[in-house]
């Protein structure tokens, strides 16, 4: 329990600091566009293969598909999200079942492993489900990797299920740059507190209840 508290007060103490230096501007798509642009023929490649790598590692996905409708034209911005959120699905899988198993195994939650009958039975509209109620939550890529599902569903379950949500931040994703653009330094301040705040309580009280429930 200690623990955790100690990592959860590190967590709040580097979104002050992130926030107060102004460092997370370097993650804003704006920047991300200048860098792209810079690289010419090779960006749209980079771009997948940054996304596909990255996404999987709990780097902000969302941070790639506000950036791509900036670079591209819509259509082409949508195929490369699209490439880019399989991509990382592909990753994770060949990572999962064949090079790390043992270790992302230990780290993936219960509730996962209740669904892979399910995969193994139904395996591309339940991969479909996931997507659509997960979207690019890291920890779905692994639990799909971990599971008994083929390989074809999974890839194929995943670009229809990625589909709808990747067109939705693509075509509105400008919007959504410009909106998040004017929120005040405070603000993104205020909602690092409440955010940890908020998951530091819900631990706190689950610690509670368990010890109430032991005693």
């Amino acid at each position: 329990m200690k623990l955790r508290i100690a990592a959860l007060a590190l967590l709040l103490a580097a979104a002050i600091a992130l926030a107060v230096s102004g460092a997370y501007e370097a993650l804003a798509p704006e920047r991300l566009r200048a860098t792209i642009e810079g690289l010419g023929p090779l960006g749209p490649v980079l771009f997948v293969v940054a996304f596909a790598v990255l996404e999987p590692l709990h780097f902000p996905g969302l941070i790639f598909l506000l950036t791509a409708p900036l670079v591209w034209p819509l259509p082409l911005a949508f195929a490369l999200s699209l490439a880019g959120s399989v991509g990382a699905g592909v990753v994770a899988l060949v990572v999962a079942r064949w090079l790390a198993r043992d270790w992302v195994q230990a780290r993936m939650p219960d509730s996962f492993r209740a669904w892979d009958q399910r995969l193994a039975e139904h395996g591309f509209r339940t991969v479909v489900l996931i997507r659509l109620v997960t979207f690019l939550w890291p920890e779905a890529h692994w639990g799909i990797g971990l599971s008994s599902v083929r390989v074809t569903p999974a890839v194929v379950g995943s670009l229809v299920g990625f589909a709808p949500g990747i067109a939705l931040f693509t075509w509105f994703g400008a919007r959504m740059t410009a909106w998040f653009a004017r929120l005040p330094r405070d603000t993104w301040l205020a909602l690092a507190v409440v955010v940890v705040g908020g998951f530091a309580w819900r631990r706190a009280r689950q610690a509670g209840r368990a010890q109430a429930a032991e005693g």
